[in-house]
């Protein structure tokens, strides 16, 4: 939290539903460049309901930002792959955890490289 509190360049965003908070999901950005999900959480009781796809498109949204990306375990691979991610295996980068890179460009002159 206090990365939060006392970085510029991360932010912490939430969403409610029915005056509760829904969802979380926090953020380091380089202007004009790529916008890092560093976390992104949904109340289990609320998860299936498109509220962690809603958050990433309102990101998506902001005006300056090129591309979103994360890093990821297999557990994950599939939310961002279903909400448009290019996913790519990045290996076992911690002994027997498979990591996976998640691109998603938000504009079509975005250069990354997969």
């Amino acid at each position: 939290m206090d990365r939060y509190l006392t970085v510029d360049s991360r932010d912490l965003l939430g969403t409610f539903v029915n005056g509760g908070l829904a969802g979380l999901v926090g953020i380091l950005h380089e202007p004009g460049k790529a916008v890092e999900l560093l976390h992104i959480a949904v109340q289990a009781r609320l998860r299936g309901r498109g509220i962690g796809r809603t958050m990433i498109e309102e990101i998506r949204k902001c005006k300056g930002n090129v591309l979103l990306r994360a890093e990821t375990d297999l557990d994950a691979a599939g939310f961002y792959r279903n909400s448009g991610f290019v996913v790519t295996s990045l290996g076992e980068k911690y002994p027997g955890v498979e990591r996976f890179s998640c691109i998603l460009p938000v504009s079509g002159q975005a250069e990354y490289a997969l």
